[in-house]
Formats: structure tokens, C-alpha cells, sequence
């Protein structure tokens, strides 16, 4: 006959704190290595290396340049030389600095960033070292276009009796409520307005504005005076000019000549002049550019 209790006596007790050490044991060595990456990977230039514009206004003029100052200490205990200061993008430039950071030196490198469009940019600048790893500086903004008008085609070249197709889109954010221009053609001229659609909605992350869109048709009577005449856009206390160039009546006339040189015609369904650079959206959303109309 088996006796269970000597058997029972036979069976080693569980130990559970055996596991809790492991266990411990398992963190603490992640720990170590986790701060062995971070001491050799740390910066050797130490200090604040992002930097937010925040909003910035864009006149009609051109583009917004912006310039930040970074300051960098040499925390690393030896003499160090900056090789290069690399822009990931066009919109980012660098300006003159000493490469020269002694042990306990600062360095002030200037970044420069562009903002040339209703949207935010985000940009990095790689300083690469003789001996050292890289390290990255990072710079954003806003930009904002104090002319939220865009005209397309910028100007126009027709003949009595033609028609031709102008739109007109406004940008707007958030949930502000959309205010839309007035058209005033020209004594003569007709106008045949459409109705206007919210093309695109506002974006806070990317900083893309919406976009609300209306086109309408502009037709010159047979007995048209030729010459340069326009039409007036008001909007917020702004008006903008729309240039009609109206030669002598004599077939069909010549294509819409752009400040570029290059004969160009403004086709209404492609949009292909309202388009936003590809690599910030979709390419069946169409996007817009700042419009060159001038204002008075």
C-alpha cells in the first residue's frame, strides 16, 4: 500500500519569488542596455532642435521667409567641426555659421524656411560631423495667404462675340463661415455666374485651407469695343482686377498669352492651373496656388 502523505512530503515546494527575480533580473538588464543606446546614440550638441513658426502671413508680393537661430552647446568633451548642414527640403535653407565648436562652445546655426503657399511645412536640417554620428534639426510653419482670392486664367484675350470660362476659389479654415466675391464686368460685358461648391474641407493637421469654387461665364457682344478693359472682384474690402484683352473681331482668336511666353489655354475641366503640388494631396482633389491678380 502506496503511502500518499510520504509522497506529498516528496514534492519540492513552489518557490514563486524565483519567478519575480527573473523577472526582475530581465527589466534591469533591458534598462541597461536601453541606457547604453542613449549614451552613445545622445546628440553631441545639445539644446533645443525643433523649432514651430507657428502662422505666417504670405502677401501677394511673394513668398514669407522666416529665420531661426538654433544654439548648440559641445557637450561632448572634445573640439568638434560641422561638416555639413543639410535642408530635406526646397524650402529650407541654411545660413552662414562657424563649423568650428570648441569643448563647452556654442554654435548658432540660422535656418531659413520659405512659405510660399497655404500650408504646413515641415523640414529637417542633418548636421553631419567629421567623427561624430548626425544629429537633425526640425522647423515647421504655417503659411498663410493674405490674398485668399484665387482668379484662373489670370487674364484673358478674347474677340466680340466669344464666351470663355473664368473660376473663381476662396480659401477658408476652419469652420469660419465663407465670404464670396462680387463680380463687376465691364460696361458691355455678360456675366452668367454659377453656383458655388465646397471643393475641399479644411485641414488642421496639414495646415491645407478649404477650398469653395465657382465658375462662371464671361460673353462679349458681337459690337464690342476692342481694347484692354477688365473685371473688378470685390472681396473684404479688396477688389482685384481681371485683365480682358478684346482684339478687332476677325475669327476666332489667338490662345491666352501667359507671362511666361508660352501659348497656354485654360481648360475648365482639367483645372490643371488650380492644382496643388502633387505630394501634398491626392490627385483627384484639386488644391490651389496663390493667384497673381493684382489688387487695389
Amino acid at each position: 500500500m502506496v503511502d500518499t502523505n510520504s509522497l506529498q512530503h516528496e514534492v519540492p515546494a513552489r518557490r514563486p519569488l524565483n519567478g519575480l527575480f527573473l523577472l526582475g533580473g530581465v527589466l534591469f538588464l533591458g534598462l541597461f542596455i536601453w541606457l547604453a543606446i542613449q549614451w552613445f546614440t545622445a546628440p553631441v550638441l545639445s539644446g533645443d532642435r525643433h523649432h514651430d513658426f507657428g502662422l505666417v502671413r504670405i502677401s501677394s508680393e511673394g513668398p514669407a521667409h522666416v529665420t531661426h537661430a538654433f544654439k548648440l552647446e559641445n557637450t561632448s568633451g572634445r573640439p568638434l567641426r560641422i561638416k555639413r548642414a543639410v535642408p530635406s527640403c526646397g524650402c529650407t535653407s541654411v545660413d552662414y555659421f562657424d563649423p568650428e565648436v570648441p569643448v563647452g562652445g556654442v554654435v548658432e546655426i540660422p535656418v531659413v524656411m520659405k512659405l510660399k503657399r497655404s500650408v504646413r511645412e515641415r523640414s529637417k536640417v542633418t548636421l553631419t560631423f567629421e567623427d561624430e554620428s548626425p544629429m537633425t534639426l526640425h522647423v515647421e510653419g504655417v503659411g498663410r495667404l493674405e490674398n485668399p482670392l484665387i482668379i484662373e486664367p489670370p487674364m484673358l484675350q478674347m474677340r466680340p462675340g466669344q464666351s470663355r470660362p473664368v473660376s473663381l476659389t476662396v480659401q477658408f479654415w476652419d469652420d469660419e463661415e465663407v465670404r464670396y466675391p462680387v463680380v463687376l464686368p465691364a460696361e458691355g460685358m455678360k456675366v452668367l455666374e454659377g453656383r458655388w461648391k465646397k471643393v475641399r474641407q479644411f485641414n488642421d493637421d496639414t495646415g491645407l485651407p478649404g477650398l469653395s469654387r465657382m465658375t462662371f461665364q464671361l460673353s462679349l457682344p458681337e459690337d464690342f469695343t476692342p481694347g484692354e478693359t477688365g473685371i473688378d472682384i470685390e472681396m473684404e474690402g479688396r477688389r482685384f482686377t481681371l485683365p480682358v484683352m478684346v482684339p478687332p473681331a476677325m475669327g476666332r482668336g489667338p490662345e491666352i498669352q501667359m507671362d511666361d511666353g508660352r501659348e497656354r489655354s485654360f481648360d475648365p475641366l482639367k483645372r490643371t492651373m488650380l492644382q496643388e503640388n502633387p505630394e501634398d494631396e491626392a490627385p483627384s482633389v484639386v488644391g490651389t496656388n496663390s493667384s497673381t491678380i493684382p489688387s487695389r
